[in-house]
């Protein structure tokens, strides 16, 4: 298993806000994606995904940000063998 983030850019609110997102990539081994809990049915990508989300959304502000939800979905990868689950967040910067 491998989680990767990356930061990407926004849109501006005004002259000095701006958004940025904080994306995600979990790649998850194909025959583990079923094997985080004794519930089958649970994804270990979606789980982990579920676990970052509660940490940054979960408080008012973590290190000064304030983070929001805003997309998790599927993609593809081209890593045989591995599955890739993919968050997204936001967060406003002021300059």
């Amino acid at each position: 298993m491998r989680v990767l983030y990356h930061n990407g850019e926004g849109r501006n609110f005004g002259d000095r806000v701006k958004t940025n997102y904080l994306h995600f990539s979990i790649y998850t081994k194909r025959e583990e994606v079923y094997t985080a809990t004794n519930d089958r049915l649970k994804r270990r990508d979606k789980l982990i995904a579920q676990r970052i989300r509660e940490l940054l959304t979960g408080s008012p502000y973590v290190h000064n940000m304030r983070y929001q939800f805003v997309d998790e979905h599927d993609l593809a990868t081209k890593t045989a063998g591995y599955r890739r689950y993919h968050l997204t967040l936001s967060y406003h910067t002021t300059y």
